[in-house]
């Protein structure tokens, strides 16, 4: 879909981001393109990279950030990100409910920390939240098992011009 640059090293990487998005992170020095190979945590739900949430929490600002998108243009509550974390946690959720061990009343799950620390493709540790990923084959992309951190707290704002004031 778009070839996106990370301005820390240079590299360009075919990935599945569309523009607006991926005018806003081209080149912008907040964005850092990482492997999932060198952050092995990062696929294990039991590492020090997630945390325990509440169900009936989930449109806090901590954890997972699942809050849905405003109609404002210039105002997104939401990453690309959160459609790829819901994907993920339920897909974790259907793990535990097969689980015999689970027990009835578990009302949380576990989801990605707020901030993580993580070595980038251009082999700088840096420490962010994620803001996209790809675990496994995705369409219009080769790549596989990526995933971009954004150093800036949540939410970022899309409007390039706000973004850098």
């Amino acid at each position: 879909m778009g070839i996106y640059t990370d301005s820390h090293d240079g590299k360009t990487y075919s990935i599945n981001i569309a523009y607006p998005e991926l005018q806003m992170i081209n080149n912008n020095p907040d964005f850092h393109f990482c492997w999932m190979s060198e952050n092995e945590p990062i696929r294990d739900e039991n590492s020090d990279y997630y945390e325990d949430e509440s169900k009936s929490n989930t449109s806090s600002i901590g954890g997972s950030h699942l809050l849905s998108k405003t109609n404002n243009a210039n105002s997104i509550n939401s990453d690309s990100s959160s459609y790829y974390r819901r994907m993920q946690q339920n897909n974790n959720e259907d793990k535990k409910e097969n689980n015999e061990d689970k027990k009835e009343n578990n009302n949380t799950r576990r989801v990605l920390k707020e901030k993580i620390t993580v070595m980038t493709a251009a082999g700088k540790t840096i420490t962010g939240r994620v803001w996209h990923w790809v675990c496994g084959p995705c369409a219009s992309t080769k790549l596989r098992d990526w995933f971009l951190i954004c150093t800036k707290p949540y939410p970022y704002i899309s409007c390039r011009k706000q973004a850098w004031n």
